[in-house]
């Protein structure tokens, strides 16, 4: 509860995304006592995910590499809205992340999607080096988690159009009170050659 309120806060403060999603992670693998945890945005070119932000992992590997999304563990808690959970890796051979997964030493992993009002931004995984069953209230702490990512992203998208709409206000105002002062200009100019 403590991990839920601290990020709730952060997120209602307007923290940046690229911040809470770091805090996000350092909260999971805290307060789940796991070794990683993994948010995986999924990128609208090629169909796949991509680590944005990761406590835990090797960086050099799991940053530049792609995983597929449709035969993918990540894939499939998108494809069923549902969170995902794995208690042994070693035993899976359908899904193409495995590899990955098992390079980094992990065993079990429960995967939640983080999903906006009009598209999926990815996916939040929890990671543990031993086999392990998650317990209803771990997976309702990472759901808990991701509907906080989800919802301070979306704020952060309305913020940032919202500024765009204002801007382009601004602009539109500038445009518009230039043309009226010009052709207030042009209307007074003859009547100031005018003699009186």
């Amino acid at each position: 509860e403590s991990a839920v309120i601290q990020l709730a806060l952060l997120a209602l403060r307007g923290t940046d995304f690229a911040e809470l999603m770091k805090a996000a992670s350092t909260y999971v693998v805290q307060t789940m006592d796991l070794e990683l945890c993994g948010i995986f945005e999924l990128l609208s070119v090629g169909n796949a995910f991509l680590l944005r932000e990761g406590e835990g992992w090797d960086e050099g590997v799991v940053g530049h590499r792609l995983i597929d999304r449709n035969p993918s563990i990540a894939g499939l808690a998108l494809n069923s809205s549902e969170p995902i959970g794995i208690d042994s890796y070693l035993k899976q051979d359908t899904f193409k992340d495995v590899t990955l997964l098992q390079e980094h030493g992990v065993a079990s992993g429960l995967i939640v999607p983080i999903s906006l009002s009009e598209q999926t931004f990815g996916v939040l995984g929890a990671y543990a080096t031993k086999e392990k069953l998650f317990s209803p209230e771990e997976i309702q702490f990472l759901h808990i988690t991701a509907n906080i990512l989800s919802s301070a992203l979306e704020q952060q998208r309305v913020k940032a159009s919202l500024e765009q709409i204002q801007t382009n206000l601004e602009l539109q105002v500038a445009e518009r009170t230039a043309e009226l002062v010009a052709v207030n200009q042009r209307s007074l100019a003859p009547h100031q050659l005018a003699p009186h």
